[in-house]
């Protein structure tokens, strides 16, 4: 009885951290994809922009919310003369949260 019950709880533990995992890698793949977009809308060059979208990624990771990176990436693109809203900017990342999946299914990370 015991070890039925050990044997779920472990299935349970692994597969929260299964989901964890897959939350975690979603999210900064979303990231990856909405600094792309930005770096572009601010015209910056190749090299910046992968530099750009680097660092949204590592500014998410951790207790960021999603406003918190929206409101960074709002700051940012004003900062570059960028017209743009923090409607646009969450709408974007909505999409690019869809793609993430799309594209981590595609490669079989997901």
């Amino acid at each position: 009885m015991i070890d039925n019950l050990t044997k779920r709880e472990r299935a349970h533990e692994n597969k929260f951290a299964q989901d964890q995992e897959k939350i975690f890698k979603i999210r900064a793949r979303r990231r990856k994809f909405i600094g792309l977009w930005a770096a572009q809308q601010m015209h910056l060059n190749e090299e910046e922009s992968l530099t750009y979208a680097l660092d949204i990624v590592k500014y998410g990771v951790g207790k960021r919310t999603v406003d918190e990176i929206a409101e960074r990436i709002l700051n940012d693109m004003r900062a570059k003369g960028v017209n743009v809203t923090l409607e646009q900017i969450q709408d974007k990342m909505m999409a690019c949260y869809e793609k993430a999946i799309e594209t981590l299914q595609t490669e079989g990370e997901l």
